[in-house]
């Protein structure tokens, strides 16, 4: 399943074709029709493993951390520097998609939804720390949440549009700079 999420996140749903999902995965085409029905189907099925994984190793990082606004700035940092690393620019899978497909598309416009909730929700988890640290005002969770979960959205976007890295790490570094003005 990694490889397939790679070859999406990579190409988007509309420029994989069969041809690359059968030679990367060995399985012919017959048998992929007979497994997973069309490409929709199995498409789906990397979504949805990409959501489970995302959400189960990504997100839980930021339910554990003791640290407030700083474990949002490290899980920032740290989700940027994995999409883009060596060999990686690529991006999110989720964000690619919305960027290939129509959101409203029922293969992918529910996950995203469901993938948004979840970072959103994860977010809130370090900023009710910070305000047990009091570094924010409890009033401002719901904003605060909204605003990373779609900066990083933009963020991974850029990513999406090969924006050259010195640029990307000024819009990361902005990021950063407009969480740590939340402090009180």
């Amino acid at each position: 399943m990694p490889v397939l999420v790679e070859v999406f996140a990579s190409k988007g749903y509309t420029g994989v074709a069969l041809q690359d999902i059968t030679e990367l995965t060995g399985i012919n085409r017959s048998s992929l029709y007979n497994t997973f029905g069309s490409k929709d189907e199995l498409f789906k099925l990397v979504l949805q493993h990409y959501v489970e994984q995302r959400s189960s190793t990504v997100l839980v990082v930021l339910e554990h951390g003791t640290a407030g606004l700083s474990d949002i700035v490290d899980f920032v940092r740290d989700s940027i520097d994995h999409m883009t690393g060596p060999g990686r620019n690529v991006g999110c899978l989720l964000a690619n998609t919305t960027a290939d497909l129509d959101p409203e598309n029922p293969l992918v416009g529910s996950l995203i939804d469901e993938f948004h909730t979840s970072l959103r929700d994860a977010l809130s988890f370090p900023l009710r720390r910070s305000v047990e640290l009091g570094e924010i005002d409890a009033a401002m969770i719901d904003v605060y949440s909204n605003a990373i979960s779609l900066s990083i959205y933009a963020i991974v976007l850029a990513i999406r549009a090969q924006m050259p890295q010195p640029k990307l790490e000024r819009q990361v570094a902005l990021l950063v700079a407009l969480i740590e003005s939340w402090r009180i």
